[in-house]
């Protein structure tokens, strides 16, 4: 049974009525990690990732809205398909959606304890609970959460640095959501948020935009590298004007 309150904020409690698990599992040095949202974002709901061990025992539970109203509209919600990431001991990247934005900029190395449109990376501690430790947010989170754009309906992917690096970038992430930009993230500096020129985003490319993405990409290492999309039209859900897109790994004359 899975129950008990946030290690992040005691006054946020896990109801199983409200979650929804949807994202793949990720078993990470003998623990179970598990990621929620909300049933169409009805509250009381926020994001959540939680770790059951092998012996079924509940190692952690960590909300990406911590210290948010438990009572308003579903917030951060984790939901992509594939949205668990690892790449490395006690190491874990998600996407979430919707949720509260900060009012200045923030540098990725100091995350906000309220973590909505954001890819965040996450390290385990030595108590097993977790600690944010790094994120992305695009510049135009405010507009992206007014128009139900979330930046995690699609799952990030990190990239095998084999066949997708760089001198200057050798570890690699991308995500794409509904707003339909490719963002090529830097794996070991997320980029935070309106940490670029003129309060823009602080990342390696943002491509497109093409439709959105409700799903997870697909790589393919070989021929040179390849990433696969199913875009869908609009940004309030998916439509029936899918398409498979097909982009190739490149490297531009900065080495990015």
């Amino acid at each position: 049974l899975i129950a008990g309150v946030a290690a992040n904020d005691p006054n946020q409690a896990f109801s199983a009525t409200y979650q929804l698990q949807r994202p793949g599992l990720v078993l990470l040095g003998g623990v179970v990690y598990a990621a929620f949202g909300g049933h169409c974002d009805l509250p009381p709901t926020h994001g959540w990732v939680l770790g059951v061990s092998e012996t079924g025992k509940i190692s952690t539970l960590w909300s990406d809205e911590a210290g948010a109203d438990t009572g308003t509209q579903g917030l951060g919600g984790i939901w992509a398909p594939g949205a668990l990431r690892s790449d490395g001991p006690g190491q874990l990247i998600f996407s979430s959606g919707n949720g509260n934005i900060p009012n200045t900029p923030i540098a990725g190395k100091t995350p906000p304890p309220e973590l909505a449109m954001t890819v965040t990376r996450l390290t385990v501690q030595a108590d097993a609970s977790l600690k944010a430790v790094d994120f992305f947010m695009p510049w135009d989170s405010p507009n992206l959460d007014q128009i139900d754009g979330d930046l995690g309906s699609g799952s990030p992917v990190l990239l095998p640095p084999a066949q997708f690096s760089t001198a200057k970038y050798p570890h690699l992430a991308i995500e794409i959501g509904k707003e339909g930009y490719l963002y090529v993230l830097n794996a070991d500096d997320l980029g935070g948020y309106q940490q670029g020129a003129a309060g823009g985003d602080d990342v390696i490319a943002r491509l497109g935009p093409v439709q959105g993405v409700w799903g997870s990409p697909a790589v393919w290492g070989g021929d040179g590298g390849y990433l696969y999309f199913v875009t869908n039209g609009g940004t309030g859900g998916p439509g029936s004007d899918g398409h498979l897109l097909a982009w190739k790994f490149g490297v531009d004359g900065n080495g990015g």
